[in-house]
């Protein structure tokens, strides 16, 4: 039936307006940091047919009228815009293609390209100005990739060996807002979702693994998010609960109940 992009009223919890509408389905929203723009990525959820192409469109938060577009080559999974909003970097794979990695500068749409023969998409990504390259998760590894496809650095962020009989990708996936921290969560494995989830914090600047938090989110983190000061870091799950870390000791906060559902996106404002 297509997609729609509303804009609420965060008071009223009233929608103001539609801003666009599209034959295929809304995959993927950002906000710019600066806040004068939203990005919407626009898919056919069946990805085996693709029957619309897959789209990226920009609006002002002014005028919420469109600013510019692009066509993809497959379905996008992960969006984000990085540094000083100029950069827009687009994550997925599916059926089409191998999983992927797009690097757009904005306005001009120019793209960086990588692509990786892994059985399973590029849900989240985040280009790092301060590592000039884009960091992601590629089958259960952090990796950089800065002009080539080769990595320049590979961590591997979760242990399939703790449960041979699945895998676990992490899905819970942010950069902190200075690029000195990028907060991954592991979420529930593809075959049962009853094992408590983790949260790692790596330092960008030597690659190390400084923090690592176990046995939280019954059922495996799902959603992550820094403040915009980063001296806060918000995890949520199947559990369908919001934990507030404080991000310099990592210590439990706050936790949000009254959510009748697993928490699938963190935004801050």
């Amino acid at each position: 039936n297509g997609g729609r992009i509303l804009l609420w009223n965060a008071e009223t919890l009233t929608v103001e307006r539609e801003i666009d509408s599209y034959e295929s389905e809304v995959g993927a929203l950002a906000l710019s940091p600066d806040g004068r723009q939203i990005a919407a990525a626009f898919a056919d959820i069946n990805q085996k047919r693709l029957q619309y192409p897959p789209e990226i469109r920009l609006y002002s938060t002014e005028t919420w009228t469109a600013e510019g577009s692009t066509k993809l080559h497959d379905y996008p999974y992960g969006l984000a815009y990085q540094g000083d909003s100029r950069r827009l970097v687009v994550s997925g794979g599916g059926e089409q293609s191998k999983a992927f990695v797009d690097t757009f500068s904005l306005p001009t749409f120019e793209r960086q390209h990588f692509e990786w023969d892994f059985p399973t998409p590029i849900q989240n990504a985040a280009y790092l100005k301060s590592q000039n390259g884009t960091v992601g998760i590629v089958y259960g590894m952090l990796q950089l990739f800065t002009n080539s496809a080769t990595p320049a650095y590979g961590f591997v962020v979760q242990n399939d060996k703790e449960n041979p009989e699945c895998t676990k990708l992490p899905i819970a996936f942010q950069a902190s807002h200075d690029e000195k921290r990028i907060a991954i969560g592991r979420g529930p494995a593809w075959v049962t979702r009853n094992e408590p989830g983790w949260f790692a914090i790596w330092e960008t600047g030597q690659w190390t693994n400084s923090t690592r938090i176990h046995g939280i989110a019954s059922q495996g983190i799902t959603a992550i998010a820094w403040s915009p000061d980063d001296k806060w870091l918000f995890t949520g799950g199947y559990d369908q609960a919001i934990t507030v870390w404080d991000a310099s000791e990592f210590k439990e906060r706050a936790v949000l109940l009254g959510h009748r559902h697993a928490i699938s996106q963190l935004r801050i404002s």
